[in-house]
């Protein structure tokens, strides 16, 4: 860990800030794809139908502006959330607009029709998306971060 002497505290606000953006820039580059594949085998239509393995980047814009470390535990424990957010999300936009589509009735109808595993579709990838996106985001933050306030620090001398 850097030790800072009180003149050089004003180039770690600027560094961590740096560093969270490289950080972040990093994930979202590396577990894109995986996301896609998590949303993929949790379409209604199936895999395949959903794009299967084709154009694993395209959308990774909004992606990277909108992106938030979050644990794996609480990926885990909200994968159902995330099932029905994709399933709204690619239903049909009659269903949508009538209401019919709500977070509830969505809820019930994949436990109804798929079980207890159609709401955990796409666990696996989910959780794993997730924990390694915090270790590389905290990863890169150091590293960046780190990288940075040693550039400021050979401009102040």
């Amino acid at each position: 860990m850097i030790q800072l002497e009180p003149k050089k505290n004003k180039n770690v606000y600027l560094a961590s800030f740096v560093g969270g953006g490289v950080a972040g820039l990093v994930v979202d580059t590396v577990l894109f794809p995986l996301d896609t594949l998590k949303t993929r085998l949790q379409a209604e239509q199936g895999f395949k139908k959903a794009g299967g393995f084709k154009g694993i980047y395209k959308g990774i814009g909004p992606q990277v502006i909108g992106s938030a470390p979050q644990g794996g535990v609480s990926a885990a424990v909200t994968t159902p959330l995330d099932v029905v957010k994709t399933r709204i999300m690619l239903a049909d936009r009659k269903k949508v607009r009538t209401g019919e589509m709500t977070v509830r009735n969505t809820l019930r109808q994949i436990y109804h029709t798929e079980g207890f595993r159609g709401l955990f579709a796409g666990f696996a990838p989910r959780v794993m998306w997730i924990t390694l996106g915090g270790y590389i985001f905290f990863g890169s933050y150091d590293y960046a971060k780190n990288m940075c306030f040693r550039l400021m620090e050979e401009d102040d001398s």
